[in-house]
């Protein structure tokens, strides 16, 4: 078996990304005809944006501390190297 080519690596990154993207327009399309309002879709977008924001909140307060008390380690140990 020979190594892929140019083209052939082009093709498969083509069709890796691009059906999963037709999939996702083909759904949202078929969700915007079958009778939701813009109102709904809308407020459900909102609700998405709020429930990210909590999640992406969620995720990074972990991470903050983890950097807080690396710092706080970091500190530790220069004030015994200054010393």
């Amino acid at each position: 078996m020979g190594s892929l080519g140019t083209f052939e690596l082009i093709m498969l990154l083509l069709l890796i990304v691009g059906v999963p993207i037709a999939i996702i327009i083909l759904l949202l399309k078929r969700r915007n005809n079958s009778g939701h309002s813009e109102a709904s879709n809308t407020v459900s977008m909102s609700e998405l944006q709020a429930a990210t924001s909590q999640t992406l909140q969620d995720s990074l307060t972990p991470l903050e501390n983890k950097i807080d008390a690396l710092v706080e380690r970091i500190d530790a140990l220069e004030g015994r190297q200054s010393k």
